[in-house]
């Protein structure tokens, strides 16, 4: 009679042992995002970095919010969720990258760049914001001020170095114009599907933008405006 209660006991716990985890990767980059992504990937491998990039999420937004310092230009967005299928618990993790739409559309290709590494470096290498100053300039493109076109350009090879922490040698004498082959092609743009999903669960990094002058349409006539931004 005592028999029973401990084989039942025993097949419990053989049970919850035969319980996996399986990681599910997604990838859904917006194509005109997609050849930064690709950039990055490379530069990534030119470190010494070889991890590809399988496992993202980038789209824009029509809007991000607002904070203290103006409005939200980008995102990145992190994640975890898990499903219980029975044997397998599936765990999602994929970082989600938001980029303002507006902004977007009248940014120059070099802080465009900048923005999307900076919100990359966020949700592929794990950087947070580094607010070091050196020598009158900032130390890092994960810095929480936008760093505008003239500064980014400037220094690019110091930036590089030091947003994948490596020596500097591995980017000496880059530059933002500089064309080299992309050794990593993530994704087929055209499988990309514009998604609206549930944030409630996502947990927002943000990071702050300096003013950004652009103009706007009112009645017809061309406005110049300057607006704050902030980047995630």
């Amino acid at each position: 009679m005592k028999i029973l209660p401990i084989l039942f006991l025993t097949l419990i716990c053989v049970s919850c042992g035969l319980k996996k985890e399986k990681k599910i990767t997604k990838y859904n980059v917006n194509p005109e995002l997609q050849p930064y992504v690709t950039t990055f990937q490379s530069k990534l491998s030119r470190a010494g970095q070889n991890s590809k990039i399988n496992d993202l999420e980038a789209h824009f937004s029509d809007s991000l919010g607002t904070s203290s310092s103006g409005t939200v230009i980008g995102t990145c967005q992190t994640q975890k969720r898990t499903k219980d299928t029975g044997l397998v618990v599936e765990v999602i993790e994929t970082p989600i990258i938001k980029i303002n739409r507006a902004w977007w559309k009248y940014a120059s290709d070099a802080s465009r760049e900048e923005l999307m590494y900076h919100e990359l470096g966020h949700c592929i290498i794990k950087r947070g914001h580094d607010s070091v100053i050196t020598d009158g300039f900032a130390r890092s493109i994960m810095y929480p001020l936008h760093l505008g076109e003239d500064i980014y350009t400037s220094r690019y090879s110091l930036y590089m170095a030091e947003l994948f922490n490596t020596p500097l040698v591995a980017f000496e004498g880059l530059t933002f114009n500089d064309n080299y082959a992309s050794v990593y092609v993530v994704n087929n743009s055209e499988e990309y599907k514009e998604e609206v999903s549930d944030d409630s669960h996502i947990k927002d990094c943000y990071h702050e933008l300096e003013p950004f002058h652009i103009v706007v349409q009112e009645d017809g006539q061309e406005v110049e405006s300057t607006k704050n931004y902030e980047v995630n």
